[in-house]
């Protein structure tokens, strides 16, 4: 058992001394993947049912992400995921912390209109995050009731 781990924990204490900056870091697409499991297990939690992802939410809102992160874009709110049918849109921005992820989400839980979009009567999801240059972490959730964009399709 000690020869399995031993590579884990020689792995972790180099990312964390940060003898190769950027190794050890999530890929933005690992880091949806967690905040939307961190989402649905606070849905849970609260008796939702969970949020489905939906690809054109999740192209629409990694869009606006990558924009706000290269600069193209201020950080905020988009007109293009209301164009989309959207019942609701979600951003965050940090930077310097060991889970971004959670900070966005924990933000977000703590602020009422995030977390109304976060508990509220919608099915579907798109979640975009984006890194700049500078080590930013831009998030983007949208959502949207399923009815509205089937109909749409």
């Amino acid at each position: 058992m000690l020869r399995r781990t031993l590579p884990a924990c020689l792995l972790l204490v180099t990312c964390l001394g940060t003898a190769l900056p950027g190794l050890c870091e999530p890929s933005p697409g690992e880091l949806e993947r967690v905040l939307l499991e961190r989402i649905n297990a606070h849905r849970a939690s609260r008796r939702l049912p969970p949020l489905v992802l939906d690809e054109r939410l999740t192209a629409a809102a990694r869009l606006h992400s990558a924009a706000m992160a290269s600069g193209q874009a201020p950080f905020g709110h988009s007109r293009f995921a209301r164009s989309l049918g959207s019942a609701g849109e979600n951003v965050a921005m940090n930077q310097g912390y060991a889970e971004p992820d959670l900070q966005a989400f924990s933000d977000w839980l703590t602020s009422p209109p995030h977390r109304r979009n976060l508990e509220g009567n919608r099915r579907l999801t798109g979640v975009g995050i984006a890194r700049s240059e500078e080590g930013e972490y831009y998030f983007t959730q949208i959502f949207a009731p399923a009815p509205l964009l089937q109909a749409r399709r």
